[in-house]
């Protein structure tokens, strides 16, 4: 069986307080024994998944900004543009990436959250007008991190304190610009036309029909709300449990839930898999 598997991070391979992934890594180094990718799937940017790739050895593609774009390193993805003209895929060049956009950029986005402080004052403060202090102080984050965080393409996320009903009231105004309003860990999130299922699809079947990877079977670990599209798409769903919450509702055959939080809960449900000679329900 060809496996990828597609990770969120934060709660799910980092740590939700502490961001650690320690108690992922000999799941994750079996994963890499096994030739099998690992994808990180994220709200995270660019900035902030680059050295984390880095840390983790992983050179394969990675999902940033809740599904808004797929990165493929160029010694990864191996076409070149008039082979990706020829089978129709429209990918940009981005210095060594491939890029796969499904998201507006920012412009379209600080024109919305403009229209939303006028909508709803005094319930949110946009990410981008957050200076690094307030998100260290927010996130916990080093301020290398948080300067990291802070550099979004895609993406403008809102911390979020006014009540539920001015948050449905929110949702339904974006929903009229077609844009999803999902809550994630720490921030409420804004997706138009894109979220990470949508984004995993594509990338399995790039992976499955141009780099000659047939049969692959997604596997897919998340612990929040804005995971559902994700845990959805793939042929095997993992729920990682969650110290700050219960598990987000989601009916699916192939699901597992695991017993520990964060990272621990990773390495348990990667090696339940991994033992497993079939696909199964899991329970």
């Amino acid at each position: 069986m060809n496996y990828v598997v597609y990770t969120d991070l934060d709660g799910t391979l980092l740590d939700h307080d502490s961001y650690s992934y320690q108690a992922a890594l000999p799941a994750l180094a079996r994963l890499v024994d096994l030739d099998i990718p690992v994808v990180p799937v994220t709200s995270k940017t660019r900035a902030e998944l680059e050295p984390l790739c880095t840390e983790l050895k992983l050179q394969t593609p990675f999902i940033v900004e809740n599904g808004a774009a797929v990165f493929l390193p160029k010694n990864y993805a191996v076409e070149t543009e008039e082979q990706q003209s020829e089978a129709g895929v429209e990918l940009s060049s981005c210095g060594c990436y491939w890029v796969k956009a499904f998201a507006p950029s920012m412009p379209y986005w600080l024109q919305l959250i403009e229209q939303l402080q006028q909508l709803q004052p005094n319930t949110f403060v946009a990410m981008h007008s957050m200076s690094v202090a307030e998100m260290v102080e927010l996130t916990s984050l080093s301020t290398v991190a948080a300067e990291r965080a802070l550099t979004r393409e895609y993406s403008d996320p809102l911390h979020w304190f006014g009540n539920d009903e001015q948050l449905q009231q929110l949702s339904d105004y974006c929903a009229q610009q077609d844009v999803q309003v999902v809550k994630g860990g720490r921030f409420v999130h804004l997706l138009k036309d894109t979220d990470k299922g949508m984004a995993l699809r594509w990338l399995n079947d790039y992976l499955s029909e141009f780099m000659q990877q047939a049969d692959l079977e997604s596997i897919a670990l998340g612990d929040g709300e804005n995971d559902l599209s994700m845990l959805r798409q793939a042929d095997i769903a993992v729920q990682v449990r969650s110290p700050v919450h219960e598990f987000p509702e989601l009916e699916k055959t192939a699901l597992y839930r695991t017993e520990r939080f964060g990272p621990e809960g990773w390495a348990e449900a990667i090696t339940k898999i991994l033992n497993s000679s079939a696909k199964q329900s899991y329970s």
